[in-house]
């Protein structure tokens, strides 16, 4: 170390701090691979690396034209990201949702959740009512309060090293939705004259000022971004992208954004295109319905594309298919399916497809989600070679892996540990089966040293020849953990994430 930068870290302390952020999870693989990079982590058997991709905690926004599912998408990945941290850390993570614009119910958020009641109940804050953003930025503040004044109880080591080697210690994640920040207005109380009667405003447009809308986004956003980091915040903000009027007819439209078209802007102001560290944005695709049922009777919606439109840990502009379903929201087993059939990878066929990691189980578009359903490993299989497509692409910049070639010769057993060990459940599919056990896992990889070795690190989770044993699996042992137990009994025994 140089002296001038020891210098500065003595004499600026924590302001000079340089520590790593820990993204947590969704299950949507897109979106956890774009934002994806290689991190050093630590546990009991040594250092490692692993992907580290997902949410962070830092300003996101979801943009999309009407009706594109991006309130279903931001509420789908915020309540995953709480699963996937309470069968890590406990139930203690929760997500806070402003639904300025009230179109949301709690019956809808158990829908695209999968939350029972006793999970809403003990994870859920939702507001639905009129409010400013003020008012959203005091409750946040609130928040932040508590966990300094809990700190012994909600700050705990994440399996990540920060830049110095020394252990990442932070608090518990809480999940921020607001729906939409276009929507915050400041709003008037109704007035009445002496007789009762309520006055008539003759004028609303100090209410609807875009310039001051605008002010205090910004003001807002800077303020929050602090907040965010410093009490791990992950705020999401839906918002609309809009075109902007020209007044002039010989003058070119800007752009605001690499990826925006000319003359698209968001509103509230583009200090929120600026300040917002990522941007998922949702476009139509290809509608599915009773005209064109591709799907047979599980979904009515359509296959949508995805991007970055601003990603600060990773490729942007790059679009992705997402299946779309108007009661279900997202589907990530079936978005996955269309990638790969996309881009060709991992999967055989033409009609009748069989996954090359998997090729026991004989899919179509109409049957996938029900065999999905029915046996959940050909979900982990999907998923297992989308990450390895997608790793390879935005990660490494490498050519796909061929999985037919390293997998020839393993038995099904070997193939299903594998596919166990290198993916992640689906929002859903929680406990769906059994675990495999970390002796198999060790056993599978050290007897197949070919696919170790061509894979490296391209598909890690987070632990290496160890397995979250909250994970989904099959039945190769006699206990089953459940995710319902523990919300239900506070006072269960956590099993260890790392040993």
């Amino acid at each position: 170390m140089s002296l001038l930068v020891d210098k500065l870290k003595k004499d600026f302390g924590n302001i000079w701090n340089q520590s790593n952020n820990f993204a947590f999870q969704t299950g949507f693989t897109v979106i956890d691979i774009m934002s994806s990079s290689m991190e050093r982590g630590a546990s009991s058997g040594g250092d490692y690396n692993f992907m580290n991709g997902g949410l962070f905690c830092k300003p996101y926004t979801f943009t999309g034209k009407s009706g594109t599912g991006k309130s279903s998408l931001a509420i789908q990945l915020q309540t995953a990201a709480v699963d996937y941290c309470t069968r890590r850390f406990g139930p203690y993570v929760d997500f806070v949702m402003f639904d300025v614009e009230k179109h949301t119910t709690l019956e809808r958020i158990r829908e695209l959740s999968k939350w029972n009641d006793v999970e809403i109940y003990n994870r859920l804050h939702f507001v639905q009512q009129k409010v400013s953003i003020e008012e959203i930025f005091n409750e946040i503040q609130r928040i932040c309060s508590k966990k300094e004044k809990m700190k012994d109880e909600s700050y705990i080591e994440f399996p990540i090293l920060n830049l110095d080697g020394s252990g990442f210690h932070h608090y518990y994640p809480t999940f921020v939705l607001i729906d939409s920040i276009a929507a915050l207005r400041e709003y008037k109380e109704m007035e009445y004259d002496k007789a009762g009667e309520l006055k008539e405003n003759k004028s609303i447009v100090e209410n609807i000022d875009a310039m001051r809308a605008a002010k205090k986004n910004t003001a807002f956003i800077m303020q929050i971004k602090n907040l965010c980091m410093d009490y791990n915040i992950h705020i999401g903000m839906i918002n609309h992208i809009e075109t902007e009027a020209s007044m002039d007819m010989f003058s070119k439209p800007s752009r605001n954004l690499l990826h925006l078209k000319a003359g698209e802007r968001l509103k509230g102001g583009n200090e929120l295109i600026f300040q917002s560290a990522f941007m998922i944005n949702l476009t139509y695709g290809k509608r599915i319905d009773d005209n064109d049922p591709i799907y047979g009777p599980y979904v009515r919606g359509a296959i949508n594309k995805v991007t970055y439109l601003k990603n600060k840990n990773g490729k942007e502009g790059l679009l992705f298919p997402m299946v779309f379903d108007s009661d279900k929201g997202y589907m990530p087993e079936l978005s996955d399916f269309e990638t790969l059939l996309e881009f060709k990878y991992g999967i055989s066929g033409t009609s009748v497809y069989t996954l090359d990691i998997l090729p026991e189980y004989k899919l179509t578009r109409k049957n996938v989600l029900e065999i999905c359903y029915d046996n959940p490993i050909v979900a982990r299989a999907i998923q297992f070679t989308s990450r390895a497509l997608l790793n390879s692409l935005l990660v490494y910049n490498n050519e796909p892996l061929n999985i037919a070639q390293l997998v020839e010769g393993l038995s099904l057993e070997d193939r299903m540990n594998l596919i166990l060990h290198y993916s992640i459940d689906y929002p859903g599919y929680i406990n769906m089966g059994l675990v495999v056990t970390p002796e198999l896992i060790e056993q599978t990889l050290k007897s197949n040293m070919r696919f170790t070795e061509a894979l490296g690190n391209a598909l890690n989770d987070l632990v290496r020849l160890k397995i979250d044993l909250h994970k989904m699996g099959y039945e190769m042992q006699d206990h089953q953990y459940s995710l319902d137990d523990i919300v239900k009994n506070p006072n269960a025994e956590y099993l260890p994430f790392f040993d």
